[in-house]
């Protein structure tokens, strides 16, 4: 061989012998490096490729494909009314005058409680919710509108001509009917005698027809889910005077023989606030699936207006009215 030759195969040795296992060794860096795990058995070397995914690291918190997020539920806070029934008006006279009294209390006749119907519709929102060793006990903001009535029977007279006489001695009652006394001339100079004439009175009704705007406070309470509830109100009624019918003259007078009428336009109505307070009951209608709680109930109540307000002012006279009132109605509550 010659040395030419001798010096190639030399160098074609120490690549083999020396570079290849260094390249093996190069290999296997760069199969780390790609993230390949490495298992020898036996002399014999095993590589198990790892595949990666943008997966979180706990997957069965996400939602499977093809099914939806599962919706917060709504809450039902809101409630609608109607409501039919019956107001009783009780209503009394007020005089600023300390020596002269009303025609009804004059003659002894009381003013009869006046009744008219009323209808209602209300709309609430419960805002708060408490469980109690009773039940449940829910709060709600109540509004809504309301056509109702002020009713007030007084007596007057029938003709205000018959008081027009000079020599008025007194006025007196019997058997709940007015007279009065009076000097009349049978001869002159001067001489006469006291005649008694009874005057004619009729019972004249006056009325108010309003538009009723409640802000109140329910609490109900619903016993362990039976379907019997019960409530209670509170708040106030802001009444807007609608239309007013009175058809005739308010009198004052005393025994001495005064008297003072006082005119429709003297009872023109202010601004009307009352309170209010009522307590009622009702029952829930069953229903299923979906409804639950979406529901249907019917009831009666017990409301009243106390104290009483007056009506009119800047009078000697002023009318003073309370009132309580029965209804029957029905909510949705959804």
């Amino acid at each position: 061989m010659h040395a030419a030759q001798l010096k190639y195969f030399v160098l074609l040795a120490s690549f083999v012998f020396g570079v290849m296992p260094y390249s093996g060794i190069a290999s296997n860096c760069l199969d780390l490096l790609c993230m390949r795990d490495t298992l020898i058995i036996d002399g014999d070397t095993i590589f198990i490729e790892r595949d990666d995914s943008a997966l979180a690291s706990d997957s069965t918190a996400l939602p499977e494909k093809g099914t939806a997020p599962i919706a917060k539920q709504r809450l039902h806070i809101w409630n609608a009314g109607v409501g039919l029934g019956v107001n009783n008006t009780i209503s009394s006279f007020q005089t600023f005058s300390s020596n002269l009294s009303t025609l009804n209390d004059f003659v002894g006749r009381r003013h009869p409680v006046q009744t008219n119907a009323l209808a209602y519709v209300d709309f609430g929102a419960r805002f708060a919710s408490v469980n109690s060793p009773n039940g449940k006990i829910e709060l709600s903001l109540v509004t809504g509108a309301g056509l109702n009535q002020i009713k007030s029977q007084y007596l007057t007279l029938v003709n205000e001509d018959q008081l027009l006489v000079d020599s008025l001695l007194r006025f007196g009652s019997e058997a709940n009917e007015l007279f009065y006394e009076y000097f009349t001339i049978t001869e002159p100079p001067d001489i006469g005698e006291v005649d008694t004439f009874f005057v004619d009175v009729v019972s004249q009704k006056m009325t108010y027809n309003t538009l009723d705007v409640p802000l109140k406070l329910r609490v109900t309470l619903n016993r362990n889910n039976r379907p019997i509830r019960y409530f209670i109100e509170s708040g106030i009624v802001r009444r807007f005077v609608l239309s007013s019918q009175i058809p005739a003259n308010h009198y004052l007078l005393n025994s001495s023989g005064t008297w003072q009428a006082f005119s429709p336009s003297d009872f023109m109505p202010k601004r009307l606030i009352t309170p209010h307070f009522a307590a009622g009951v009702e029952r829930k209608l069953p229903f299923r699936g979906a409804l639950e709680q979406q529901y249907f109930t019917y009831g009666a109540s017990l409301a009243a207006s106390l104290p009483s307000i007056s009506i009119n002012e800047g009078s000697l006279l002023v009318l003073d009215v309370s009132a309580f009132s029965i209804t029957f109605f029905s909510r949705f509550f959804f």
